[in-house]
């Protein structure tokens, strides 16, 4: 709307001020940038080729970024001054307990992930595990699955499958052996 006044103009000191203004949300800006680590570790993740398993990347990513955040904050308290003894107890003896807690399932996660990077088989392959054996029909970071020859599917948790003999029967290519 036009009124008629001329526009004021800012002198040196208001300009100062709305350049710190912008120069603070670029700063806010790198740290929300810094603080969103889950979507870039994801890419690298997938630019890296390092499984095709979209929910393995995810949770790998998520692991990652949680871990990294939880290093930038007691870095941040360390940084700034505060006495971070006390808080490095903690995570250190609660990261034991929960780990002690959830042994089975992060031992299943595991061999999950190294199944999926590995590959000592994949989807099509019929194979021998323990007394199961099947066409693989999908490989997880929780279970591989297997159809038998009545149809039915057969969940085998991944840490057996890592740590039990794999008897490959037929595949749909070979792998080479030297």
């Amino acid at each position: 709307m036009v009124t008629g006044r001329p526009m004021p103009t800012l002198g040196p000191v208001e300009m100062r001020g709305m350049e710190e203004d912008r120069s603070k949300q670029t700063i806010g800006k790198k740290v929300l940038r810094l603080i969103k680590l889950h979507d870039p570790i994801l890419r690298i993740l997938v630019a890296l080729g390092v499984s095709t398993d979209v929910d393995l990347l995810r949770s790998v990513s998520a692991f990652t970024a949680t871990v990294l955040h939880i290093i930038l904050v007691v870095s941040f308290l360390g940084t700034i001054g505060l006495d971070i003894r006390p808080l490095v107890t903690t995570l250190g003896l609660s990261g034991f307990v929960i780990g002690f807690a959830l042994k089975e399932i992060c031992q299943n996660m595991l061999s999950g992930a190294l199944l999926v990077v590995q590959r000592p088989f994949r989807v099509g392959w019929t194979i021998k595990v323990g007394a199961y054996m099947g066409k693989v029909s999908a490989i997880d970071s929780r279970y591989v699955y297997l159809t038998n020859e009545d149809g039915c599917c057969v969940l085998i948790p991944s840490y057996k499958v890592y740590s039990s003999e794999i008897i490959i029967l037929s595949t749909s290519s070979k792998p080479k052996t030297s």
